[in-house]
C-alpha cells in the first residue's frame, strides 16, 4: 500500500509484476513487492460467498479475510481502492496473504487485486 522507488527493490525480492506494451518492448506499470513470509494466490473468483471466496486456478482453494483488508482494482495503467462488495465471479484476482498449513483450510489474504 505504500509507494516504493526503483532503489527500494532488491535482487531475489519476491514481486509481482503487471506490465504494459510499449512498442516491442514490456514496461513494468505496477510493482508490488512481497515480504518472504508472504504467500500468493491467484485465479478467477468462481464464487463470492458472505465468509469466503472460492478461487478456481490450478485446483480450488477458499479465502478468508484476514483482520485487515484492502481491495483494489488494477486496470492497464491505473490501480483504484475498491470495496468487497465490487468482487464478481468470473473476476481475474492476485491475492496476498498466508497459505494454509493444513490441508483443506483456507488462504488468509489481507490484499486483493483484481485485474482487468
Amino acid at each position: 500500500g505504500a509507494a516504493i522507488s526503483r532503489s527500494d527493490l532488491q535482487i531475489g525480492q519476491r514481486v509481482a509484476v503487471d506490465a504494459v506494451a510499449v512498442g516491442e518492448d514490456m514496461v513494468a506499470a505496477l510493482v508490488i513487492t512481497c515480504p518472504d513470509d508472504t504467500d500468493s494466490l491467484s485465479g478467477t473468483l468462481s464464487e463470492v460467498g458472505e465468509t469466503s471466496l472460492l478461487i478456481s486456478g490450478d485446483a480450488d482453494q477458499c479465502a478468508e479475510e484476514a483482520e485487515t483488508v484492502a481491495y483494489y482494482l488494477l486496470g492497464e495503467d491505473t490501480l483504484t481502492e475498491i470495496t468487497r462488495a465490487d468482487l464478481a465471479a468470473e473476476d481475474s484476482v492476485l491475492l496476498f496473504g498466508t497459505a494454509p498449513e493444513v490441508e483443506g483450510d483456507c488462504f488468509v489474504y489481507s490484499k486483493l487485486f483484481v485485474l482487468e
